[in-house]
């Protein structure tokens, strides 16, 4: 039984990690339908797609009601619901995990950023973060392909964009995805 459970574990992992390759590997491929975006309603979104126990985890959403980019609405909701999976799974421990969601604007474009209470990590890593099988913490502590966040990078280079991350251990981590000032004419300007 035990032999058995370990090749279905393996199994499942392989085929996530085969899964996951494929995105990754279509997302260079993939044409930019861009459109303005409403950032608030995505997260919405993201935020009803995944199974979240509403008890455990407080969400704290920051975003003005008109804020949009200029961005593929389908590869947007990718990138964040990667970023929400990511918080997720890091807050797991957390009573409660409390993830935030918001935006900001500055020289350079719009930012949107999320930011949670998990594990965090060493920020002397974060030029890690984003690497393709690039993990800071085991398979052991917490499952994953090594892919997700390397998807969200490509996603914001093909926006023309760029994304970071900046943490601490066992305080937390914000991740952080800039569109480009070019993209501002098309944008609904934020309020000040």
């Amino acid at each position: 039984r035990d032999i058995s459970h370990r090749i279905h574990k393996g199994t499942s992992r392989l085929i996530a990690l085969v899964d996951d390759l494929l995105r990754f590997a279509r997302t260079d491929s993939q044409k930019l339908e861009c459109e303005n975006v409403d950032v608030a309603e995505i997260v919405g979104e993201c935020i009803r797609d995944i199974a979240i126990d509403h008890d455990h985890v407080q969400f704290v959403l920051p975003i003005p009601h008109q804020c949009s980019v200029h961005a593929d609405r389908a590869m947007l909701k990718v990138a964040l619901n990667n970023l929400l999976a990511n918080a997720l799974k890091f807050t797991r421990g957390k009573k409660p995990a409390h993830i935030e969601i918001g935006t900001r604007t500055d020289e350079e474009g719009v930012v949107v950023w999320m930011k949670d209470n998990g594990v965090g990590f060493d920020n002397a890593k974060k030029d890690m973060v984003f690497g393709v099988f690039k993990r800071l913490h085991s398979t052991s502590q917490f499952e994953g392909t090594g892919i997700g966040l390397a998807l969200v990078n490509r996603i914001m280079n093909k926006h023309a964009g760029s994304c970071w991350a900046e943490g601490t251990p066992d305080v937390g981590a914000t991740f952080f995805l800039r569109f480009p000032q070019q993209q501002r004419s098309s944008m609904v300007r934020l309020a000040s």
